[in-house]
């Protein structure tokens, strides 16, 4: 299974990821590096791991009662695990970069001819997508960090697609190059 937040925004193909070869896998976070985000992961369910997962938060709880604890205390040797551990392995950082980071990571990448950013992930309170939509709506775009506003655009753009029915009964293929050209300008 792979799990992204509602607040991420794949900008290539993550089909790879259904074939990593740990039971859980995620990539690092912006800060701090030893950590990850759990906004996106890779998990293959398992009744024994949730019962585990409900066992150690009922024991142990989590500084802020929310998943990203929880899971980074749980899987606490990630951090040491080699990339396709059998149990905790990691995804490449460009599975999950901060939107704000996007522009300066992708040209980065370009220069040294390696993968681009795959998933943007619009990380911290007033980042979120929802936020700058309420913004844009309200006539305040200006105030919407300029290194985020494609970024915002694109994933508006595919919020509205996903409320359509057009997602469960398929794009046509004009649509779907026309979604295609869109992530691939930002």
């Amino acid at each position: 299974m792979v799990f992204l937040d509602a607040d991420t925004l794949p900008l290539a193909p993550i089909d790879s990821l259904i074939d990593h070869p740990s039971a859980f896998a995620a990539a690092p976070d912006a800060f701090p590096p030893d950590q990850f985000n759990s906004g996106v992961f890779v998990l293959t369910p398992s009744a024994a791991r949730y019962a585990e997962l409900v066992q150690w938060n009922a024991e142990r709880g989590t500084a802020e009662g929310g998943d990203q604890c929880l899971l980074n205390d749980f899987f606490g040797e990630w951090f040491y695990a080699s990339w396709d551990d059998k149990e905790q392995g990691r995804l490449p950082w460009m599975m999950n970069v901060p939107a704000a980071s996007h522009a300066t990571y992708r040209t980065l990448m370009r220069m040294q001819s390696r993968d681009e950013p795959a998933v943007v992930h619009f990380v911290g309170g007033e980042a979120k997508p929802w936020h700058l939509l309420v913004l844009r709506y309200q006539g305040r775009e200006e105030e919407i960090p300029v290194a985020v506003r494609r970024l915002q655009s694109a994933w508006e753009q595919l919020y509205w697609l996903a409320k359509t029915p057009k997602v469960c009964a398929g794009l046509s293929d004009a649509e779907r190059a026309e979604m295609r050209r869109l992530l691939d300008a930002v």
